[in-house]
């Protein structure tokens, strides 16, 4: 299985800490936080990896280079300007497997990624993204587990995007060429209409380290598994 990971953002809300290394690279414990999240892909047999880095991607480069001593193979897509999710998403086109996981450079959730692979293959759909129940929530889903709808900053209580997505490379012809594009706001719309999305729900806690908070919080949980 192979796994994007989309770590080319530039962190805003975690400034100053983001002004001399990328947030994928802030050290948490022992490792940066974006080796946590690959040494979990490669527990769960995610081994061929593809990074989108952007933002002071040399850093993420020059420390993980092809994987090897992580166990995994590495393989780098590279923004010059900011070309957004969807935007970062097409550029990786050349490297990608017809299928594959995309998954946030600041987000973490141990889930078994081999069944929730299995189920987005009996599904027969583009793409399956991995929800939770949440008060603070993004998503509304059918009685069939469909996605049916996605708001960025949230809508009723019902889930929230875990970070984790799975898809099939045929999502990439609804993405234009050469264009800074939100796969969120501007793709997932158009696939949502056409039923192409599942979801997948978990109960695992889900950590995102784009704020202070979230960082400690995440701080508090490798403390609890180191």
């Amino acid at each position: 299985m192979q796994s994007l990971i989309i770590a080319g953002g530039e962190g805003r809300r975690l400034r100053p800490l983001t002004y001399i290394e990328p947030k994928p690279m802030l050290r948490i414990g022992v490792y940066p936080f974006l080796e946590y999240l690959i040494r979990l892909l490669v527990k769960n047999k995610i081994k061929d990896i593809v990074l989108s880095t952007g933002y002071l991607g040399g850093q993420i480069k020059h420390y993980f280079q092809d994987g090897a001593y992580f166990g995994a193979n590495i393989e780098y897509s590279h923004e010059v300007f900011s070309l957004g999710t969807g935007g970062a998403l097409k550029l990786a086109e050349p490297l990608l497997d017809d299928n594959f996981f995309i998954i946030n450079g600041d987000t973490y959730l141990d889930i078994d990624y081999q069944e929730a692979y299995k189920t987005f293959k009996m599904s027969n759909r583009l793409g399956m993204m991995v929800v939770k129940e949440s008060e603070k929530a993004n998503c509304r889903i059918d009685e069939n587990y469909n996605l049916i709808q996605y708001r960025k900053n949230g809508i009723a209580k019902l889930y929230l995007d875990a970070g984790v997505w799975i898809s099939n490379k045929r999502i990439l012809d609804y993405i234009p060429e050469n264009k800074k594009i939100s796969l969120e706001e501007k793709i997932l719309p158009n696939l949502i209409k056409e039923r192409e999305i599942k979801t997948y729900i978990t109960d695992k806690q889900f950590y995102d380290i784009g704020t202070l908070e979230g960082l400690e919080r995440f701080k508090k949980y490798i403390k609890t598994e180191e």
